[in-house]
């Protein structure tokens, strides 16, 4: 607070506003006078000489400036500098006509007493200003200092999550994402996930924006919070069978994600972020949001939902037995026709799954893969790790 006031008075001074006395500006009859008054003290800071332009003179006060009246307003700028004059304000002024009245200027001048006054005026503005400052200084530190809570560390997940458990409607807001990060710093994360649950709840919200702000304000979601707390306790209290399972699950669709080529990584993450949106009813700037901040989250979720992984898994196993029944002396050796045939049908099979393939596609890249690996099955040295990378490089 002492920073923001020693800040507040530089300004003050720099820009010399500390220099008006309230009775020498009620004494001044005409407003034009007092305006101009206020304008040359600004200007001039400490100097006893002042040029100014007319033109700029009157565009600030303001005064019109039009051919037709020009002559008007140079008389009323006169009146109000012989006011001035008059009161002591100034010393002298002196018009300096060149061309027009609007490329000319004014001399303007004061003398040392000019000076001493206003350094008088601002040195006790200055000692008024300084105790308002340091009297909300000491207001503040009493009143506020035992509110103040610690910020918390609000991320894109807590805001997903909340996001998510809001009503379509809510979703859609641009001014969504905002919001629930300011309550969740105000209120805490647990509580703006409750509200988030009790409005999508409500079988008519018309403004999702004051309704959810309100209800967090009433604590209408407190209901919600117990009841959370115990699904979380329950869901913990699981066998430890039940807890090795699921872990192999997520590990098996993690895998099968992590070790697909780049090209069927880009299919499942454009087929999840086309579902999620589809599910949403809606594809905004918000809904991109929130997929790129749970897309990893997304995408297991796809994959396990579409079976994905165990497509593959089943594929390989296929494959595997072909192999192994019929590989002779080098068992990695592809010496067969069926099986050269066999493979290559079950490899683009697996991708037609993932990638939707047309008969059209499927055909071809059957054709180019066996017109480009021939030369080595008759030559016995065709592998399928080589059948495989073929295809995924036709894939691509």
């Amino acid at each position: 607070m002492e920073t923001t006031s020693k800040s507040y008075l530089s300004l003050f001074v720099k820009r010399g506003y500390l220099v008006y006395d309230s009775d020498i500006l009620l004494d001044i009859n005409s407003s034009v006078s007092r305006t101009l008054y206020m304008l040359i003290e600004k200007i001039r800071f400490e100097e006893l000489y002042v040029r100014e332009s007319v033109f700029a003179l009157i565009k600030k006060i303001p005064l019109k400036y039009e051919k037709k009246t020009l002559s008007t307003t140079i008389k009323t700028l006169e009146k109000a500098f012989n006011e001035l004059k008059q009161k002591h304000l100034i010393k002298d002024f002196r018009f300096i006509k060149t061309s027009t009245w609007l490329e000319s200027d004014v001399e303007i001048y004061f003398d040392e007493t000019h000076n001493i006054l206003k350094q008088e005026r601002f040195d006790e503005d200055n000692k008024d200003l300084k105790n308002i400052y340091n009297n909300l200084a000491i207001s503040f530190t009493e009143k506020n200092i035992e509110e103040i809570k610690p910020l918390i560390a609000v991320t894109n997940e807590m805001i997903f999550e909340v996001l998510e458990k809001m009503p379509s409607k809510a979703k859609n807001l641009k001014s969504m994402p905002k919001i629930i990060k300011d309550t969740i710093e105000t209120y805490g994360y647990e509580k703006v996930k409750a509200t988030a649950i009790y409005m999508s709840n409500q079988k008519k919200v018309t403004s999702p924006k004051a309704y959810f702000l309100k209800a967090l304000e009433n604590n209408w979601a407190d209901d919600i919070l117990p009841k959370e707390s115990n699904e979380r306790l329950s869901a913990t209290v699981v066998s430890k069978e039940e807890v090795n399972k699921k872990d192999e699950i997520d590990d098996i669709i993690v895998k099968f994600y992590n070790d697909s080529p780049d090209n069927i990584k880009k299919d499942i993450e454009e087929k999840t972020y086309r579902d999620y949106i589809k599910e949403c009813g809606q594809e905004t700037k918000i809904q991109q949001m929130a997929f790129n901040v749970a897309k990893n989250k997304l995408i297991y979720k796809y994959i396990e939902k579409n079976n994905l992984h165990k497509i593959k898994k089943v594929e390989i196993q296929e494959v595997q037995e072909i192999r192994e029944k019929k590989f002779q002396n080098n068992e990695n050796l592809i010496l067969e026709l069926e099986v050269f045939n066999d493979i290559i049908n079950k490899s683009i099979d697996m991708y037609k799954m993932i990638l939707n393939l047309t008969d059209e596609k499927i055909i071809e890249i059957k054709r180019e893969t066996l017109k480009e690996l021939g030369t080595k099955f008759i030559l016995k040295k065709l592998t399928i790790d080589e059948i495989n990378e073929t295809i995924a490089e036709k894939l691509k």
